[in-house]
């Protein structure tokens, strides 16, 4: 193989591991909004006697459809269905 391919090969790489550190830290940060999301509710609702389903109702509306939903599955109030 010649430099010049090998050049190519490499720069490809390199390519692909940014964009999937890119990728990455987007996904973390979407999955902690969502922890978070769930760890405040749960909290609210245990100190202030408030059912979970109340406070995910207001909480939601702070959250992206995607993010509400994944909520709603961790807190047991929607249907898994994957």
């Amino acid at each position: 193989m010649c430099n010049l391919s090998q050049g190519f090969i490499e720069k490809g790489r390199e390519k692909g591991r940014n964009e999937g550190r890119v990728q990455g830290r987007a996904q973390g940060r979407k999955e902690g909004a969502v922890k978070a999301s769930v760890d405040a509710i749960r909290r609210f609702s245990k100190e202030f006697g408030v059912p979970i389903e109340k406070v995910y109702e207001i909480q939601r509306k702070d959250l992206t459809i995607s993010e509400a939903r994944q909520v709603g599955k961790r807190l047991g109030l929607m249907e898994d269905k994957t």
